[in-house]
């Protein structure tokens, strides 16, 4: 009797061992059917029209520059002629997107389609790249299990991701390896220490790092914070993890100078004029919601709306001593080491 008992509970065990599974089964097939219909509308949305803007100024640049030599391409140096007189300079852009362009115009040419799909490619990636990063933290606590597709939902309709989208230049890149570099830092520091995986993530992001910081030379105003997730994820690690950041923090601040040096020496920003933080605040706002082809007097209400969903999203990270540790830290410093 006992032996039929034990046999009974044994069976029910696994009776539920299997419907969970088969429910995460479930689940996980639905989570990959949604986002990939969301990466599609990403990438359709960002594909319709793209062909319908001229090329702009700084395009003609990247287009210049992809169709240079190696040589010249990887150095920046640029000819810019007026059909009378040639004048040699140096682009104020590392070399990373220009490679990519270059590979593209090598082998598909050079219409506007074929220049601007390595940002829509960019563009599209980060819409699923947001939902893993957020899915990472939602696992940590820090965020509700709808947050990722929520993240995946507002970056492939960004107008903002739209407008640098459609644009051959290293903007989109420029985020996606951003987002994408403290995704791999976060696997990293989640996998069991001295594992063959771990070692996997943190070359992962020493790769991703590379090619980040070859994209655009503000990029090393993320260095900061991948230092602040290296000493975080080191856990008994200590002295080591805290060498690790103190040699990445003084490593973007070396670069922050060198390229300033670099740009500035070129004549960089030398055109440019300040901006007060009254005038400054409203229009990165405005921007970063609706894009840069609206009028900020028509849309101020909508541009509230969004202020007051990316401060709630921010402190909802940040609402208890736990869930700020376990990583809701992170997207304000994301947001504020770089301005600081």
């Amino acid at each position: 009797m006992l032996a039929l008992r034990s046999r009974v509970k044994y069976n029910r065990a696994m009776a539920r061992s299997f419907a969970r599974r088969f429910e995460w089964l479930i689940l996980l097939h639905r989570t990959r059917w949604l986002l990939l219909a969301v990466i599609l509308l990403a990438f359709a949305r960002l594909c319709w029209g793209v062909e319908a803007k001229d090329l702009w100024w700084d395009e003609s640049l990247s287009l210049q520059r992809a169709e240079s030599q190696w040589g010249d391409l990887l150095l920046g140096r640029l000819i810019l002629s007026d059909g009378v007189h040639e004048i040699v300079t140096l682009d104020q852009h590392p070399f990373v997107f220009f490679v990519v362009l270059g590979l593209f115009v090598r082998l598909a040419g050079d219409s506007e389609y074929v220049l601007r799909f390595p940002s829509i490619l960019a563009a599209t990636l980060l819409a699923p790249t947001a939902w893993a990063l957020v899915s990472r933290l939602s696992r940590r606590g820090v965020y509700t299990r709808g947050a990722p597709w929520w993240s995946a939902l507002l970056a492939a309709a960004s107008p903002f991701y739209l407008w640098y989208g459609q644009e051959a230049r290293m903007y989109t890149l420029l985020a996606w390896l951003a987002l994408l570099s403290v995704y791999l830092l976060l696997r990293w520091s989640d996998a069991p220490l001295s594992s063959a995986s771990r070692r996997r993530w943190l070359w992962g992001y020493v790769l991703v790092a590379f090619l980040l910081l070859g994209a655009h030379y503000l990029s090393v105003l993320l260095i900061p914070v991948h230092a602040l997730l290296v000493y975080q994820g080191a856990n008994s690690r200590r002295r080591g993890a805290l060498g690790a950041a103190i040699l990445l923090a003084l490593g973007a601040i070396v670069a922050a100078l060198a390229a300033w040096v670099i740009l500035r020496g070129g004549g960089g920003g030398a055109n440019f004029s300040p901006v007060s933080l009254r005038v400054l605040l409203p229009d990165l706002l405005n921007a970063f919601s609706l894009g840069l082809s609206v009028d900020i007097a028509q849309v101020k209400w909508l541009d509230a709306i969004f202020g007051v969903m990316a401060l709630g999203g921010l402190a909802w990270g940040c609402r208890s001593q736990r869930s700020f540790i376990r990583g809701g830290w992170l997207l304000p410093a994301m947001l504020i080491i770089p301005v600081m």
